[in-house]
């Protein structure tokens, strides 16, 4: 009889337990870390994995591999501080009003630090340029959001017994992030950092883009030390590229030529969920923000006007999406005419007071004008 009863008790206590843990509820999957790297003024034809020859970029061919990489990625600007006000608020520069010789974020714009903040994310920025800089460059604005907003540049003033301080160098700017990261790794946090430019002549440039990856591989291995690469996601993208000479310019800041709008873009997902695949299709940097917000699982915006690199990339990476870029340096700081420009198919129009037509596939230099004998 008593073996009875503790036979009977036995079972009822094991009958209770199975259904306890059959009615707990899951815990929920911690959110995702969201590293966002960007490249001032890296053009795509320079990344070991978008097809270029030589050893420029080891470390972003190895991260690569375990990405989706966008072969047809556009930038909205060719100037540091409206591409990344596009980058960061995933909005056109009409809707930023911010331009290359000043301006400021409005408060009423969605703002990727700032909605990341308020579900949770500790934020912090780590900038390599005075461009960039809230209180001494022209991104006034761009600190709301964030926690940490690592800048303290100093600008050139005529008779300041203060040496100026424009910019730091890659190596710099990576180890003040992985000092952050030191104290920060348990997440979950969005972290922003940004390389500064590089030099307009050819052999320092691709110099400046190795010293650029290098920094980045020391990124990607304090994350490894850290033990949350399975926890986190890393967008690296430039915000624009470099004319190097073509078409008469030096630099960046007015063309809207492939040069300077044609960039590097690669999303690496948490290691749960594997993407490495190669996408076609025309990709722009407005839709950065929506990609993070989806990969962290807030709700897009609806004045955020990009989409989700996800959702292109889970089309099978068919479909372009159409590019629009712009740039108003040359009206705002010459009194001539802005510039604007759409990719679509395989053409490039831009219309300027001597409107440009280019088939791209033909001509990818951009040197055959086909405006003028294109019927209309």
């Amino acid at each position: 009889m008593i073996r009875k009863l503790i036979a009977s008790a036995s079972l009822f206590i094991l009958s209770f337990i199975l259904a306890f843990d059959i009615a707990a509820p899951a815990a929920a999957a911690p959110k995702p870390n969201l590293i966002l790297i960007t490249l001032d003024s890296a053009r795509a034809d320079r990344m070991g994995f978008l097809g270029a020859k030589g050893a420029l970029t080891p470390n972003l061919n190895h991260l690569a591999v375990e990405s989706i990489v966008f072969e047809h990625a556009y930038a909205q600007a060719p100037g540091t501080v409206v591409s990344h006000a596009s980058i960061l608020t995933g909005a056109y520069p009409q809707s930023t009003g911010l331009s290359e010789i000043g301006g400021a974020l409005p408060s009423s714009l969605p703002f990727l630090p700032d909605l990341l903040k308020a579900q949770g994310y500790r934020t912090a920025a780590f900038v390599g340029s005075i461009e960039l800089d809230p209180r001494n460059g022209l991104a006034q604005g761009f600190d709301r959001g964030f926690q940490t907003y690592d800048a303290g540049f100093r600008p050139i003033v005529p008779g300041d017994i203060h040496s100026p301080l424009t910019e730091r160098s890659a190596s710099e700017v990576v180890a003040r992030a992985i000092t952050w990261l030191g104290h920060n790794a348990q997440g979950p946090f969005f972290l922003w950092v940004h390389i500064g430019s590089a030099s307009t002549g050819a052999a320092s440039y691709n110099a400046t883009i190795t010293a650029a990856d290098t920094a980045i591989g020391k990124l990607i291995a304090a994350i490894k030390q850290q033990k949350i690469e399975a926890n986190t996601a890393v967008i690296v993208a430039a915000d624009h590229g470099q004319s190097l000479g073509a078409h008469g310019e030096d630099s960046h800041g007015i063309f809207l030529y492939d040069e300077t709008i044609h960039v590097p873009l690669l999303v690496r997902m948490p290691e749960a969920q594997p993407s490495a695949r190669q996408v076609t299709a025309k990709v722009r940097l407005v839709d950065i923000a929506p990609t993070l917000l989806e990969i962290a699982g807030i709700p897009v915006p609806s004045q955020m006007q990009g989409q989700s690199l996800l959702r292109i990339a889970r089309s099978g990476g068919g479909g372009d999406q159409p590019v629009y870029s712009r740039s108003d340096l040359s009206q705002r700081g010459f009194g001539w005419s802005p510039l604007e420009s759409w990719r679509a198919g395989k053409y490039l129009y831009i219309r300027a007071p001597k409107a440009e037509l280019y088939d791209m596939t033909a001509d990818p230099g951009a040197t055959h004008n086909l405006a003028q004998s294109s019927k209309a």
